[in-house]
């Protein structure tokens, strides 16, 4: 019943405060841990649902999509952990539909924009990261090189860019190196322009 009225809230917005309120209550469905209606927001193909609100005008709601994203494909995996089934998962993959390269489009859009804020951009970096070590088909090789060339971008020192994004992605891709997933390290070798960086 939760899941069917936080659909039909969503299907129905037509104001942002409306969908925002939409992602979270799918949200407070995530972290509660009840598993028949975690499995009912897949079932609805809600994550779908919310893919393309990562291209709203409107911050906030990025924002939550961006939130739901992050926390959805922790749901049925231990943290630091990904299924190696990826996209074709029948119990995970629909958790994860930002792997698509749809979903890897939109991200690398919304880290490069001038437009938005640094905690949009850090949230839409951390899932590129986490993107390019999991398993999956092409994807994540993508994920990598959108990572890469934003880190090749040169601007001015001041830039947010430059300043903030630049070394926090340097961070974690560190992080990720010290324990790879064999999809990391195949879409590492296949990228060897990241080597300098």
């Amino acid at each position: 019943v939760d899941v069917s009225e936080n659909h039909y809230r969503f299907g129905q917005a037509n104001s942002t405060i409306a969908q925002r309120s939409a992602v979270q209550h799918s949200r407070q469905i995530l972290q509660s841990q009840d598993l028949e209606q975690i499995l009912a927001l897949a079932d609805m193909h809600i994550p779908s649902a919310y893919l393309p609100m990562l291209g709203s005008p409107d911050e906030s709601v990025v924002l939550e999509a961006l939130s739901f994203f992050e926390e959805a494909q922790r749901v049925l995996v231990p943290a630091g952990e990904h299924c190696q089934a990826g996209l074709d998962c029948p119990a995970c993959g629909k958790f994860v539909i930002h792997h698509s390269p749809r979903g890897v489009h939109m991200l690398t859009a919304l880290a490069m924009s001038p437009a938005h804020k640094v905690d949009t951009k850090r949230s839409a970096v951390r899932l590129l990261v986490d993107i390019s070590a999991a398993y999956a088909q092409p994807p994540q090789r993508a994920a990598l090189a959108s990572l890469i060339q934003i880190l090749q971008l040169r601007r001015p020192g001041d830039d947010v860019l430059t300043s903030d994004l630049q070394p926090y992605i340097r961070q974690l891709l560190i992080d990720v190196v010290q324990a790879p997933t064999p999809a990391f390290t195949h879409s590492l070798y296949c990228c060897p322009s990241s080597f300098p960086l």
